[in-house]
């Protein structure tokens, strides 16, 4: 549940990523992964609040990296997997 990794090409193809913006988004979500797989060792006192800030230094990242409509359809993709996924990141 907390392997975060998409298919880079199709992200890309969905949100119209330039080259620049693609490189960036590719190492933002490779943090992320990273994140998220921290937070999947931690105890569970902690896991939650690992998500939670994990994904909100993804959106900050994201919101510098991608224009308005960008960043309003990976809020939506990544919303979408966060659930598919069973993960809740609500406080």
């Amino acid at each position: 549940a907390f392997d975060m990794s998409v298919n880079m090409n199709k992200l890309s193809e969905s949100l119209n990523l330039t080259a620049d913006q693609r490189e960036s988004v590719s190492d933002v979500h490779h943090t992320f992964c990273g994140e998220m797989m921290v937070a999947a060792q931690a105890g569970n006192e902690d896991q939650k609040d690992l998500m939670i800030k994990a994904v909100n230094k993804d959106l900050k990242y994201m919101h510098y990296i991608l224009n308005k409509e960008q960043y309003r359809k990976y809020v939506m993709v990544l919303n979408a997997t966060l659930l598919n996924r069973g993960l809740d990141v609500t406080k």
